[in-house]
This record gives C-alpha cells, sequence and structure tokens, in this order.
C-alpha cells in the first residue's frame, strides 16, 4: 500500500517537471508574460526562503546562493539568443533548469516516503508533513537554489534581449 502512494505522489510531483523541460527545448519569447511573472514571484520567494534559511543555517544560505549565482553564470553563456523582427527569442539549456527541478522534486518525494514508511502518516493526513519537509534545511536549501537560480536568470535574460550595456557583474555572469 505504501508504494502504491509513493508512485501515485511520485507521479503527480513529476509531470509539472516533465512539462518544465519540454517547455525549455523551444525557443521563448524574452518579453511574454510569463517571463514577467517569473522575474516577479521567484525573486520574492527567493528571498523568503534566504530568511528562512538564513535564520537557521546562515552558512548554507550563502553556500546556496553562491551556487545559483554560479549556475545562472554558466546558462547565461550556453543559452542562445535569436533576434526576430516581434523581439528577442532564447532558448535555454534544459539541463541545468531540469536537474534543479528534479533535485527539488526528488528531495520532496524522499522526505514524504521516509515519513511515510516511519508511519507517520497521520502527521502527514494533519498537514504537519509539509512542515517536516520544510523543516529540513536541505530541502530549504534546494528549493532556495531553484528559486534564485531561476530569479537570476529570468532577470538577466529580459537585461540582455532589453540590450542594456554589460555592467562590473556581466564580466562574472
Amino acid at each position: 500500500m505504501l508504494d502504491e502512494k509513493f508512485l501515485i505522489l511520485f507521479l503527480f510531483l513529476s509531470i509539472p517537471l516533465a512539462i518544465r523541460i519540454r517547455r525549455e527545448l523551444g525557443f521563448q519569447n524574452a518579453s511574454s508574460r510569463r517571463i514577467l511573472v517569473r522575474r516577479i514571484g521567484l525573486p520574492i520567494l527567493a528571498l523568503f526562503l534566504t530568511l528562512l534559511l538564513g535564520g537557521r543555517e546562515p552558512v548554507l544560505a550563502v553556500l546556496t546562493w553562491a551556487i545559483s549565482i554560479s549556475l545562472t553564470s554558466l546558462s547565461l553563456r550556453i543559452t542562445t539568443f535569436d533576434r526576430r523582427p516581434d523581439g528577442m527569442w532564447f532558448r535555454a539549456n534544459p539541463w541545468i533548469g531540469g536537474s534543479l527541478a528534479a533535485l527539488l522534486v526528488g528531495r520532496i518525494a524522499y522526505r514524504v516516503y521516509y515519513g511515510m514508511s516511519l508511519g507517520d502518516l497521520t502527521s502527514m493526513q494533519d498537514g504537519t508533513g509539509l512542515e517536516s519537509i520544510c523543516r529540513s534545511p536541505i530541502s530549504l536549501m534546494i528549493a532556495l537554489l531553484l528559486f534564485s537560480y531561476f530569479g537570476l536568470y529570468y532577470n538577466l535574460i529580459v537585461r540582455k534581449a532589453a540590450g542594456f550595456p554589460d555592467g562590473p557583474m556581466d564580466s562574472f555572469l
């Protein structure tokens, strides 16, 4: 019974991941509304998670941001840009974003499976199972890595598409 529930949960978590990777395979418009929502929402989530993780484990928060900046730098270098009559289009490398999303989905699935294998099903039904996932510094670190990476990436994509001159950080990124 435990394995069937885990399989159903894993399928529900992996469907958005598959959609995300499929979307990353093609060109995307750098000035679409979807990008605007990501540029605003993801940094807010990253800030919230930074405060949450930084209060508990400040070293992990700093390490996560360092990894995020490094991944953003690598990802921007391998992003393909195409100027079209209707604006700037880009194609991101699906391996970096897909790997981060898979890491988050895998961590959540592991935490749920671990909680279910301990027989802690009553806490999962009360809603405290999600709290136990959020209490883990590694889970918070992975979520912060995902949100900070995509928040930085989409903001820098729009900046590059708008033709802003290179700033002092652009040589690093």
